[in-house]
């Protein structure tokens, strides 16, 4: 008898094609949900557009690439995503523009330039973090999740209601949904956190910093590059560990971490 049962309700992972003006600009791999926000986000995240109003017409379109293996086809669904922005935009796009083929994994890779990888933001207004938010987190961001096997990205009110929860097979995909959802929807992100179920990289930290986002919180450890990151343009970083302590950065990394216990 075999001890192996059938596989069900996997997390999808599709192509999604993105174009700007009709020059294609990038190949993302995400779950096909939300994919407006994930396009307003994702295009804000990039430099695009700077504010919602820049976004002339998103036009997402289901499509079939086929992959030929001997006599049998394969249809790989896939997304076609033509973004129309304004003139303004699109000048300054057409300065600066490079083709990105991105993975589920890391979000930098593709790009070919450190100055592209690494940009210059500006530094937030401080915020002290927010322990009216920090209650049961890990239960609001499970009772928030429908997929299995995907990220997820929880945004709080700064008097910790929830406002919206997006999920992805990729966690920058998941955060650029979130944020995308902010943006259109105009909600200033000032004193707001956002809770994801993942590690905290560098590219999260610059999409929340970028966005106007007070506080990041994950499930578990950030790098030490994400930690410094963070620090330096006073963006709030917390872990949740697994035995339900919130760890804050907000010194250096090289300095005595600062830990605290969620009552």
């Amino acid at each position: 008898m075999s001890q192996f049962s059938t596989a069900t309700a996997l997390a999808q992972e599709i192509p999604i094609a993105i174009s700007v003006n009709g020059i294609s600009h990038a190949v993302m791999m995400l779950t096909p949900i939300d994919l407006e926000y994930f396009t307003i986000g994702f295009t804000f995240s990039e430099g695009i557009i700077d504010h919602c109003s820049d976004l002339r017409e998103i036009t997402i379109t289901p499509h079939a690439v086929e992959i030929p293996q001997g006599e049998h086809h394969f249809q790989l669904p896939s997304y076609k995503v033509e973004v129309e922005i304004s003139p303004r935009q699109f000048t300054r796009y057409k300065k600066h523009h490079s083709f990105r083929q991105g993975l589920t994994g890391c979000g930098l890779c593709g790009t070919t330039a450190l100055d592209t990888a690494i940009p210059h933001l500006r530094s937030l207004t401080p915020c002290p973090v927010p322990h009216q938010q920090l209650h049961n987190l890990p239960n609001k961001l499970l009772s928030q999740q429908t997929l299995k096997g995907v990220h997820a990205a929880l945004l709080l009110s700064p008097d910790g209601e929830i406002m919206t929860c997006h999920e992805d097979i990729g966690r920058h995909n998941a955060l650029d949904k979130t944020l995308g959802f902010a943006l259109k929807h105009a909600i200033p992100l000032t004193g707001y956190s956002v809770v994801m179920s993942s590690r905290c990289s560098v590219e999260l930290i610059q999409k929340a910093v970028k966005a106007g986002l007070s506080t990041l919180i994950h499930m578990s450890s950030p790098s030490l590059l994400a930690t410094q990151m963070a620090h330096h343009y006073h963006l709030n970083l917390i872990q949740i560990t697994r035995q339900g302590e919130l760890k804050t950065f907000p010194y250096s990394p090289h300095d005595e971490l600062k830990d605290f216990i969620d009552e």
